[in-house]
């Protein structure tokens, strides 16, 4: 498939939808329609670019379309699927392609047995509003069983400016679990420690402006020497007693739920610091050894009481 010869519906008018159609239509491509379930969002994403064929139904879908990329929620992509393998396309010679980090192509088994060319094509990136983002170089991986599908998306990735690789199906998993712990996980991180800002209650200062800076500046040590020449703090210290004084201070939070989440999570983190270290080829010191097993008594505690 040549780029002239793409014919692109979008399916799904969500976040992610607003920074491909941007990409595409910047990059040249034709999109010939947006369907979404509610009309209001389809007309929505298509007047942002001019596009002049939106729907809510998927028989309005020309049948000169031959990628298809499908902006939905995960849960959503099997019945999707099996809805447009319905339909009277050239499935011989299109791409359905599903952005999911975490399910793999054969959540479109549907398509595949109509001979479809079936595949994912993630890219590395969060979408939190409709507002565009810039996609031109971040890394999209690409899964697929089929070398022409993979040659279709990787042509496509390229002429977006984005840096496509390929990924196995059976490790897709693990790439997503990455991702989360990249970008979800750091976003709750940031909201705990916002919260236990608070318990401060520092009032000169917004948490932003005070916080901010030594966040940029572990982001700018990890990306020049990588996480193990990054670590600072009581637990590359070994200092026991800071340790101990910590969940003591968590431990007295007054919490909605049965659970003390801050606490496991502070377990949680500083063994996964004690494993970064041991990665490093580093051996523990006696000191972090010790807190290891205070860290696993504290937590073995904490767990009987869920």
């Amino acid at each position: 498939m040549s780029k002239i010869n793409l014919k692109i519906a979008i399916i799904g008018a969500g976040k992610i939808a607003f920074s491909l159609v941007d990409s595409l239509i910047d990059s040249g491509f034709v999109v010939s329609i947006i369907i979404s379930k509610s009309i209001s969002s389809a007309k929505e994403l298509a007047s942002k670019f001019d596009i002049k064929q939106y729907s809510d139904n998927f028989r309005d879908i020309p049948i000169t379309c031959n990628v298809f990329f499908l902006c939905i929620p995960d849960n959503q992509l099997n019945l999707v699927a099996k809805i447009l393998s319905k339909r009277k396309f050239d499935f011989r010679n299109s791409v359905f392609v599903q952005m999911s980090g975490a399910l793999t192509t054969s959540v479109l088994d549907a398509l595949d047995k109509k001979k479809a060319l079936t595949a994912s094509f993630h890219i590395m990136q969060s979408f939190p509003s409709k507002k565009t983002i810039r996609i031109s170089k971040i890394y999209v991986a690409i899964e697929t069983n089929s070398q022409r599908a993979e040659r279709t998306l990787f042509s496509l990735a390229n002429k977006l400016g984005l840096i496509p690789f390929k990924l196995e199906n059976r490790n897709k998993i693990f790439y997503h679990l990455a991702a989360v712990h990249a970008s979800n996980f750091l976003v709750g991180n940031i909201f705990n420690s916002q919260r236990l800002f608070d318990n401060a209650k520092v009032k000169e200062v917004d948490f932003r402006e005070i916080m901010f800076p030594i966040i940029s500046s572990t982001f700018s040590n990890i990306k020049k020497y990588g996480s193990s020449k990054s670590l600072s703090g009581p637990i590359e210290r070994g200092e026991l007693q800071i340790i101990k004084k910590h969940l003591n201070a968590l431990k007295k939070i007054k919490y909605t739920t049965k659970v003390n989440i801050e606490a496991l999570n502070y377990i949680s983190q500083s063994l996964s610091l004690l494993a970064l270290i041991e990665q490093s080829g580093v051996k523990l010191s006696t000191v972090q050894n010790i807190i290891c097993e205070y860290l696993l008594i504290e937590l073995k505690s904490i767990s009987s009481k869920i």
